[in-house]
């Protein structure tokens, strides 16, 4: 992209990966996401080395719930909807 970032994105049925790397600053970063019935599980590794989780469950209707740990370490539990998440 314009800020130097590339990106490789493999899809295998229900996984994709994300491979990223930034050509100016070397930095690299990753994500894989697995999605098996109405739940997806996406996990990361930010450029620091840090790593996150997030899983999304769909519930219907237009609602969900996504929950899981960022590269902080903190863990959050949200139920969304079309108009947002609380």
């Amino acid at each position: 992209d314009n800020n130097g970032n590339n990106y490789n994105v493999q899809r295998y049925g229900n996984t994709t990966n994300v491979q990223g790397s930034n050509s100016s600053t070397g930095s690299t970063w990753s994500q894989n996401s697995t999605t098996m019935g109405n739940m997806t599980r996406t996990t990361g590794q930010a450029s620091n080395g840090a790593t996150w989780t997030e899983n999304r469950t769909e519930l219907g209707g237009g609602n969900y719930v996504v929950s899981g740990t960022n590269s902080q370490g903190q863990s959050y539990s949200h139920s969304c909807n079309q108009f947002g998440c609380n």
